[in-house]
């Protein structure tokens, strides 16, 4: 089974083992779509965390994106 996640600031599926484009930030590795994704969670990473950990307090699902922790990000407009 593979284990799939969302780019942090657009949402779209990634799959981190085939993924080239990540980003350590604060011990957690995000994984994005594309380089204009990245370049955008580097500019304001709190932006795209704290979203996450919003969704992930008011109950919606999580998925594994790794460093052990879990995160879920919706789209952003």
């Amino acid at each position: 089974m593979t284990t799939t996640i969302h780019d942090p600031v657009c949402g779209m599926t990634v799959n981190p083992q085939h993924s080239t484009i990540s980003q350590l930030y604060k011990g957690q590795i995000y994984y994005f779509c594309s380089p204009l994704c990245k370049s955008m969670f580097e500019r304001e990473p709190e932006k795209y965390v704290k979203s996450a950990e919003a969704e992930s307090e008011q109950g919606k699902p999580m998925l594994l994106s790794g460093g052990g922790k879990t995160w879920q990000n919706k789209l952003m407009k």
